[in-house]
């Protein structure tokens, strides 16, 4: 399962909305609404992403680190291999 499906499911379980979840992490809605619907491109550096899935998780009851590694299986898929180079002798 996908890590939005899990944290929207998990929101579900509890009963909560985007509003109530967001005012109690602190976490924009519309952040939680786009990591939920498993948009994670948005313009945040790294280390605040990781840190909001983590609190997000933690605060629905999923294990975080479980949510944050499941968020790096996403960002390899989404990233293109690097372009292949070749090489040139030079004489």
């Amino acid at each position: 399962m996908a890590i939005g499906q899990k944290l929207e499911e998990a929101r579900n379980r509890k009963g909560i909305s985007i509003r109530e979840a967001s005012e109690s992490t602190k976490i924009r809605g519309d952040f939680l609404t786009s990591f939920e619907a498993g948009k994670f491109d948005l313009q945040l550096p790294e280390v605040y992403l990781r840190g909001f899935i983590r609190v997000y998780a933690r605060f629905l009851g999923i294990d975080p680190e479980s949510a944050v590694d499941d968020l790096s299986t996403w960002r390899e898929r989404k990233t293109p291999p690097p372009p292949k180079t070749r090489s040139i002798e030079y004489r």
